[in-house]
């Protein structure tokens, strides 16, 4: 779950809750690992990746919207303003939790 949290940027516990809501719900699918047995790997249900390309295309459609009359030059900059703005936060967690 460690590598999970950090990679979404929430504790562990916020992760735990969450993988087993998704669990539960029948969109993960969680296994052991063969080699070491402390390990698990999540995988995707087939749930979700029927549900996956109508999210995408969803989220395709709010960014088209987001960016409607924008010159390619300020989509680039938007861009690039969100990517520092990510390093800035990602650099403020890893402080906070110590990672």
């Amino acid at each position: 779950m460690t590598q999970l949290s950090c990679l979404l940027k929430i504790d562990k516990t916020t992760a735990t809750k969450v993988v087993q809501k998704l669990i539960k719900e029948g969109f993960l699918i969680k296994t052991k690992d063969k080699a070491d047995k402390r390990s698990h790997h999540l995988y995707p249900s087939s749930q979700s990746l029927d549900i996956y390309k109508e999210i995408i295309k969803e989220e395709n459609k709010t960014i088209e919207i987001c960016f409607k009359d924008f010159y390619e030059a300020q989509i680039e900059s938007v861009y690039e303003l969100i990517k520092k703005m990510r390093k800035n936060m990602e650099e403020d967690w890893y402080e906070i939790k110590k990672v």
